[in-house]
């Protein structure tokens, strides 16, 4: 068909005439001319695109093959002309009946054509093409498989040296592609790169389609980068789409592709590096492409929109309008140069439309997102119902609907988007790529749903649509992250609403899981962190765990770092780190943290436009944060703007917004506060009403609605207090039992309810229901206070508890259920953290008797529960350790249930029974004294049984009064004054308690210490630290005391006592075995006083013990040399420093100091409760703590955990020792030393039993009481106590 250029543009202007005058009668030439002519017509219509030329050579060309014989050689080639010419016009008006012809006359080429025709192949690749064609458009794999196939055989039928061997294998390779892009088989995409490669090495460099082959490579290396993240293949793919540029010539028509191909590639590096050197390359470049392709050339339009496409990422990242206008201009060109009837209009109208979204998003005008619902509705319309593009465009329509939904409310708008998402996904092949995102975009809009209209049905469908499409994703995809990050999600929207804890660990789970796949320099990395940090967030809520907020703070600041000044996402990302902070200022009360929530938030609520719908929760964190301020600092200004955002947050969020309830609710409690402040009713009346609100548009199963309950109840116990109306008190007390009775709420929410409801329940004075109350939460406490926790947690829950036991207690005996059930519940609610390191450190002799496999597995679960935690730095091997330790408490509680299981053993790490109650008094009576607003009463224990002794004069009123003067804090100044009515304290102690209790046991005056009875005093709630064994009223004599009645001896709780009895007994030890002394001093301590009396106090010791024993004196240690001597002792005496520490108890403990080094100076460091209480001092005798404060826990919330220096020495295993409740004088702690050892090492030798030890401490103290120096001086000894057996 090859003809002069001459000849073929006469050909082309008369036609008719040189068919007449030159083939004359001549069938077969006519017949030639007439595909000729055809030909001719079609390369001008690929060329301009006029429709009348694609039409013309059709025409002509079905004309050429009717008039041809099957048996004519030119058949085949004619037929294979026709079939690309109907394939032009398919591709041209979308019209399926053009690809079905031209699919049946390249068979029929193909089928008449001979095996060894040299032209074969060449009709194979173009059969191949209109397969694949077809493919595109029905999506039915068995026309890619046979496109494949009959690509293959055309690769294989063409010599190696063939000059066409490089198109056939490209032809191949986009095949190859083609099946990877389906079915997302890894070994398809790097079979058709190796084509690929193939192709351009078979291809002389000079060869003109060199620069098409390197394309081509370039895109399927393009492919790869997008599914491995593999930034090598990215780079090889820019370096050859260059090469493909490079080496074509500038006014090749080509060249414009290659430019758009290019710029699309560098596009790819700047999303995935950030660097705008990369975008504005590709701008250009696209730029470049636009400029060299003629106006009517029909891929214009193409390169229109990639243009538009890459303005608008400039526009996304510097925020300039001029880029995002343009991107909307030039779109809209795209649109106006492509045809009414071309099928890619439906995708040109699809991008114009992003571009009007986007372009709504920032000014928030609605006409632009009508607008762009219209062209996406458009798209959507001109789209055949078979075409495989039309679920992306009818996922776009849908996101904008759902755009428009959020921005208006209406549920149509979503109703409509989910109907279109789901039409999305139903006419998607089940083995599609695209399937898993168009998943994932129906599941996002049934979450919408649920959101609005609470229906759990919505939920879980969405939940399930997640899961399908993480399902469906590859592990090497690139898109796993999103959807992993999007199911995480909506199992932590489900949590939030089931309170379900597998939900959450699940979602955390796979929130890691997709922080973990996605790149460090990816920008979608910000909102991963974000999610991830939210719901770790949630756990802290739920479980108390410190660790959990610390981890959420800091991947909450690194999605803020990450994230560009002017991104969009800013605000959320802000605002969501304000709440952590916030979190954080409630846990710990640091005002930094509360400064800097407030400053977040701020930020958060300036960075967001006045109509976002985000606007209003943000309003809300904000308000939130300023009530906190206020709450701290007393403020009004704060409150009041608090009050102004919540009200703005309120009326801001529609009415049937799922949100409203919770913004309701915040503003409730502001306006309460401001009520407090001004008492004004009208604030209290209003904080009622909203608050009633906030229940009312609550769901019934929500885990929210118990705290809204509760807050709801605290307002109407607010009013009833004003009013006196028993309907405000039967109200209030409703809707907090209803609270308590949510399950799925958060147990802190429910204890808070369950103890909002005892106070309303007594003002009542329906002490039954009060009681049942009362034992309900406890029995909450085991499910919320166990192994997971480290200690700080532990405390941290358990201070939610705080004075529940103790009401408790009040409660049974005003129900008349008795002593012995008042103590059981006290054991129960009192001393669970040293309860449970007691349990991890028991005696499992009796076990081991009995059951020895079973006791080897808890001893061995015990000690991987135990072991002290690693420092490891690597995230994922930390969260790895962590779910270990998780999995190993796990089974080691259910090792305990198993053993509690059996014969003898029910009562295994369990409260002590009655029996064993009563049976720790038999050395001695115990006295419980429990003192709350309802009673006090001392519960006294002996060999007899168990007794009450109400004491009416012990008011917890008066109680409060005396812990309020603070009357051991002293100075110079005011000492002789706190001195002298610290007596007055004691009298009161001693005639509103002491006495009575001991007249109740006829322990009177003795004339010798020998014939002094022992008692145990345990002091619960305000009575946690009163000194009971310094009681007395000198004001009737000097006898009228507790000295001369008892020795005095203290423990937290029975089950202690219990544990310090069941420690080896002591006695005199055989000369072979010498106990062990080590006495630890601090005359000088790194930024504190010197306290150069403490190497009088050794020399004390020393002299009274060491020519009985073996006496190590150390002179300021490091923790580290005094643990290891710990470790080795019987006895051990520390004379230094010592710490209370006001937020943390077990941080409390020792001063002494780290070790001196070449590079640094020696500085302070405590020998904390926490390091002390994880030993297990197996040789532990007595322990005397010469040191201020170390009987003194100073956390309120904590009072009844008494955790203190003294009973972390007592859970490390010291049976004996002795403490002090607040700071001593030095001369007196010398002396009391010199007493206390003195009387241990009486006749020539060290021997003590349980009571001599007692008894030391007794004599010492009260030679200094009796002194004429100290006898009216309190201060300095009332504070020595002995705790221990």
């Amino acid at each position: 068909m090859d003809s002069s250029t001459n000849f073929d543009t006469i050909l082309l202007e008369n036609f008719e005439f040189i068919l007449s005058e030159v083939a004359g009668e001549d069938k077969d030439l006519q017949t030639g001319l007439y595909m000729h002519y055809a030909v001719l017509k079609i390369n001008l219509f690929q060329r301009w695109g006029r429709t009348e030329d694609l039409e013309e050579a059709i025409e002509k060309g079905k004309h050429a093959v009717a008039e041809t014989q099957e048996e004519n050689k030119a058949y085949a080639g004619r037929l294979n002309n026709l079939g690309v010419m109907l394939e032009s016009r398919y591709k041209r008006t979308g019209k399926i009946e053009d690809l079905e012809e031209a699919i049946r006359v390249a068979r029929q080429a193909v089928n008449v054509t001979p095996e060894d025709y040299p032209d074969l192949a060449g009709r194979l690749s173009n059969l191949g093409n209109q397969l694949e064609s077809r493919y595109e458009r029905i999506g039915k794999m068995k026309d890619l498989e046979e496109a494949i196939r009959v690509a293959q055989q055309a690769v294989d039928v063409t010599p190696e040296d063939h000059p066409d061997l490089a198109g056939r294998l490209n032809n191949l390779g986009n095949k190859l592609g083609r099946r990877y892009e389906r079915t997302g088989k890894m070994e398809d995409l790097e079979e058709a790169i190796r084509v690929a490669r193939q192709a351009v090495d078979v291809t002389p460099e000079d060869y003109p389609d060199l620069a098409a082959w390197l394309n081509n490579l370039g895109n399927k290396l393009g492919r790869r980068y997008e599914r491995t993240g593999k930034m090598e293949d990215l780079e090889e793919a820019i370096r050859v789409a260059w090469q493909a540029v490079d080496v074509t010539p500038e006014d090749h028509p080509d060249l414009a592709g290659r430019l758009n191909n290019l710029g699309n590639k560098l596009g790819c590096r700047y999303e995935r590096t950030g660097k705008m050197e990369d975008l504005e390359e590709a701008i250009r470049v696209a730029r470049q492409a636009v400029d060299v392709t003629p106006e009517d050339h029909p891929d214009l339009a193409g390169r229109l929109s990639n243009l538009g496409n890459k303005l608008e990422s400039r526009y996304e990242r510097t925020g300039k309008m001029e880029d995002l206008e343009e991107a909307i201009r030039v779109a809209r060109q795209a649109v106006d140069v492509t045809p009414e009837d071309h099928p890619d209009l439906a995708g040109k109208l699809n991008n114009l439309g992003n571009k009007l979204e986007s372009r709504y998003e920032r000014t928030g005008k609605m006409e632009d997102l009508e607008e762009a619902i219209q062209v996406a509705r458009q798209a959507v319309d001109v789209t055949p119902e078979d075409y495989p593009d039309l679920a992306a465009l009818l996922n776009n329509l849908g996101n904008k609907l759902g755009r428009r939904y959020e921005r208006t409310g209406k549920m149509e708008d979503l109703e409509e988007a989910i109907r279109v998402a789901q039409q999305a996904v139903d006419v998607t092949p089940g083995d599609h790529p695209d399937l898993a995102a168009l998943l994932n975009n129906l599941g996002n809009k049934l979450e919408s749903r649920y959101e609005r209209t609470g229906k759990m049905e919505d939920l879980e469908e969405a939940i399930r649509v997640a899961r399908q499409a993480v399902d469906v994703t590859p592990e090497d995809y690139p898109d796993l992250a999103a959807w992993l990050n999007n199911l995480g999600n909506k199992l932590g929207r489900r949590y939030e609403r089931t309170g379900k804890m597998e939900d959450l660990e699940e979602a955390i789970r796979v929130a890691w899981q997709a922080v973990d796949v996605t790149p460090e320099d990816h920008p979608d990395l910000a909102g991963k962190l974000s999610n991830l940090g939210n719901k770790l967030s949630c756990r802290y809520e739920r479980t108390g765990k410190m660790e959990d907020l610390e981890e959420a703070i800091r991947v909450a600041r690194q999605a803020v770092d990450v994230t560009p000044e002017d991104h969009p996402d800013l605000a959320a990302l802000l605002n969501n780190l304000g709440n952590k902070l916030g979190c954080r200022y409630e846990r710990t009360g640091k005002m930094e943290d509360l400064e800097e929530a407030i400053r977040v938030a701020q930020q958060a609520v300036d960075v967001t436009p006045e109509d976002h719908p985000d606007l209003a929760g943000r309003l809300s964190n904000l308000g939130n944060k300023l009530e906190s301020r206020y709450e701290r600092t007393g403020k009004m200004e704060d409150l009041e703007e608090a009050i102004r955002v919540a009200r703005q947050a309120v009326d801001v969020t529609p009415e049937d917004h799922p949100d409203l309830a919770g913004r309701l609710n915040n503003l409730g409690n502001k306006l309460e506060s401001r009520y407090e402040h001004t008492e004004k009713m009208e604030d209290l009346e209003e904080a009622i009403r909203v608050a009633w609100q906030a229940v009312d548009v609550t769901p019934e199963d929500h885990p929210d609605l118990a705290g809204r309950l509760s807050n709801l109840g605290n307002k109407l116990g607010r009013q009833y207090e004003r009013t006196g109306k028993m309907e405000d008190l039967e109200e209030a007390i409703q809707v907090t039992q209803q609270a308590w009775k949510c399950k799925n709420a958060a147990p802190f929410v429910r204890i808070s309810a369950s103890t909002l409801a005892l106070q309303l329940l007594q003002s009542r004075g329906d002490f039954e229901s009060a009681y049942n109350l009362s034992v309900e939460a406890i029995n909450l406490l085991p499910y919320v206070h166990n192994r997971s926790l480290d200690r700080q947690d532990q405390q941290y829950v358990v201070s939610h508890f705080s004075g529940l036991a103790t009401i408790a207690c009040s409660l049974t005996l005003q129900t008349g259920r008795g002593p012995e059930a008042a103590l059981g519940v006290l054991e129960q609610g009192r001393g669970v953290i040293l309860s449970l390191l007691m349990d991890d450190r028991s005696d499992t002799s009796e076990l081991k008797a009995a059951y020895p496999q079973l006791c080897r597995q808890y001893e061995s679960l015990r000690l991987e529960v135990n072991k002290p935690a690693e420092n490891i730095t690597d995230n994922h091997m930390s969260r790895t350790a962590s779910t270990s330790r998780v999995e190993a408490i796990t089974k080691l509680e259910m090792c305990i249930r198993n053993i509690q299981q059996l014969p003898g053993f029910s009562q295994f790490h369990k409260s002590l029974t009655t029996k064993q109650m009563q049976s720790c008094s038999a050395e001695g009576s115990i006295t419980v004294v429990n003192v709350t607003n309802l009673r006090s009463d001392a519960i006294i224990i002996t060999a007899d049984g168990f007794k009450v002794l109400p004491l009416p004069s012990l008011s917890a009123h008066q109680a409060k009064d005396w812990i309020n003067q603070d009357l051991t804090t002293t100075s110079l100044r005011d000492r002789g004054r706190k001195n002298k009515v610290y007596h007055q304290f004691l009298s009161w102690l001693w005639h509103g308690c002491v006495r009575p209790v001991l007249d109740e046991l006829h322990c009177y005056e003795q004339h010798s210490t020998k014939d002094l009875p022992r008692v145990w005093w345990i002091g619960t709630g305000l009575a946690s630290s009163f000194p009971f064994h310094s009681a007395g009223d000198i004001s009737v004599g000097a006898t009228e005391n507790a000295f001369y009645r008892v020795i005095s001896s203290y423990t937290p709780t029975l089950k202690v006592l219990q544990y310090t009895r069941d420690r080896a007994g002591t006695g005199i030890l055989p000369r072979c075995h010498p106990r062990k002394v080590v006495v630890i001093t601090m005359p000088e301590t790194p930024g504190a006083s010197n306290l150069l009396r403490t190497r009088a106090e050794s020399s004390e010791v020393i002299a009274a013990m060491e020519p009985f024993v073996s006496v190590k004196a150390l002179e300021c240690p490091d923790v580290v040399s005094a643990m290891a001597q710990l470790r080795e002792c019987n006895v051990a005496h520390f004379a230094c420093h010592g710490v209370s520490d006001p937020v943390d108890p077990s941080r409390s403990g020792l001063i002494l100091r780290t070790a001196k080094t070449a590079a640094e100076e020696p500085r302070q460091d405590i020998l904390s409760v926490r390091e002390v209480s994880q030993a297990h001092l197996s040789q532990a005798e007595i322990a005397y703590l010469s040191a201020c404060s170390t009987a003194q826990n100073r956390v309120i919330k904590l009072s009844d955990e008494v955790l203190h220096v003294v009973s972390g020495f007592q859970v490390a295993g010291f049976r004996h020792v002795v403490g002090c409740l607040w700071p001593s004088d030095d001369k007196v702690c010398v002396d009391v030393t010199k007493s206390f050892y003195s009387e241990l090492s009486q006749g020539g030798t060290v021997s003590y039993n349980d009571r001599a030890i007692a008894l030391a401490l007794h004599k010492a103290v009260m030679k200094i009481r009796e002194s004429k120096e100290y006898w009216k001086r309190p201060l300095f000894w009332a504070q020595y106590m002995h705790f221990g057996a």
